[in-house]
Formats: structure tokens, sequence, C-alpha cells
């Protein structure tokens, strides 16, 4: 039976791909590009290739877009919050058209997120399987496997566009990828034109752009000296 495991070039899949590659199984490692990961995630991806990792890298085909930023501005929506159809659309519905059964699918929830465990598998015959939870290995515990394997540890794993973004992911993105943070914002701006100005969906009850300039004075002025 073959071995998926789900990549998402973060901490806890990268652990269980070299803690799974350690026990001497045979398995496919497979990263969905919905084209608006972080470009730290990009970095990582073409690391882990350079350090002799073979990775599949899979591009969604949802409606004629393999890009779920164009995908967003087409249709003047933004991720979904409270129901998630971005992550069904663009990155379960890739691997279970690509994914052959019967089969494995390893999954990368730790054993901290225990909660987040599903049973029902992606595709009919695919076995869901969750080694970080069975072996009790944590975040740090993942990171700990990272690390004695000689390589970097990742940043978080999740898009640019990601409603569930934190505060300082927003403010990172501001400082340091402005163009990102702009298309972030357009698709707010689009998304509140589409509804008539109904923000119910922004998380915090904020815009991108509201997040961004909270608590960063010191920042704003001196861009502005240098400017």
């Amino acid at each position: 039976m073959k071995i998926y495991l789900s990549h998402g070039m973060g901490v806890n899949s990268t652990a269980l791909m070299v803690l799974i590659e350690d026990m001497g199984f045979e398995f496919e490692s497979v990263f969905v590009d919905t084209g608006v990961e972080h470009p730290e995630t990009y970095e990582y991806l073409n690391y882990l290739k350079e350090q002799g990792y073979k990775i599949t890298v899979l591009k969604p085909s949802v409606e004629g877009f393999d890009n779920l930023y164009d995908y967003c501005k087409h249709y003047k929506i933004v991720p979904g919050q409270f129901r998630r159809w971005c992550t069904d659309k663009f990155k379960i519905r890739t691997l279970r058209n690509y994914i052959e059964a019967p089969c494995v699918l390893l999954i990368g929830i730790d054993y901290g997120e225990q909660h987040r465990a599903f049973k029902k598998p992606i595709k009919q015959g695919c076995i869901n399987a969750y080694p970080l939870i069975d072996y009790r290995i944590d975040r740090k515990g993942c990171i700990k496997i990272i690390e004695k394997h000689g390589l970097r540890v990742p940043r978080k794993s999740g898009c640019y566009i990601c409603p569930f973004a934190t505060k300082h992911e927003i403010r990172e993105l501001y400082l340091k990828y402005r163009d990102l943070y702009n298309k972030r914002k357009e698709i707010e701006q689009l998304a509140l034109e589409r509804t008539n100005g109904k923000g119910g969906y922004l998380k915090y009850g904020k815009s991108t752009e509201e997040i961004a300039m909270e608590n960063v004075p010191d920042i704003l002025s001196f861009e502005e000296v240098i400017s």
C-alpha cells in the first residue's frame, strides 16, 4: 500500500517527513502550491530539495484558476474564515485527485493539536494516519527532530491572505512584503465593495490596513524620514 505525506512545508510536516524516513518507510511527500504561500515557504521548499529530499509539487485547478489570489480577486471574495472552502477547493481536492487508493495519508498534526485530527478519509480507500499524535510528539518535539537532523526550522505554514493570520503576521507582511500586503488589502476591498461595506468576515473586526497600522507609529515615522 502506497504511503503519501501531506507536506505543508511547516514545522510539523517537515518533522514528520524526517521521522518517517528514519523509520525506513518508502513514501511520497506531496506539497500543494496554492500560489499564495509565504515567500519563506517557497524558499524552504527549494532548500529541502537542495538537501536531497524529493517532494512532489502539485498545482490546483479550480474553475480555471491555479492560484487562490486570482480566484478571490475574480469573484471578489476573501478566503473562508468560518467555512474553509479555500482549503477544501485548493488543497484537499487537489491532493484527493492526485493520490491513488488504496493508500495511507500521513498528516502532520502534532500531539498538542489532537482535536484537529479527522477520521474521515479524503478519498475512499485512503487511511488517515497521525504518527506525531501516536508518538506523542508536540510542536517543541517537532522542532527538536528538525534540528537534530541539521535542518533549518521552517516558519509556520500558511497563506499570506489567510483569514486566520495573526496581527503579528499581518504587520510582518506590511514591513517585509509590501506587494503581498497590498494584494491582501486588494481582495478585502473588492469583497467589501461586493457586500456593500459589510465586513463581518474580517478577523478581529478590522481590515488588514487597520491591523497593520496598530501600534507602529515609530516604524511609520522612520519610513517617512528615509523616504
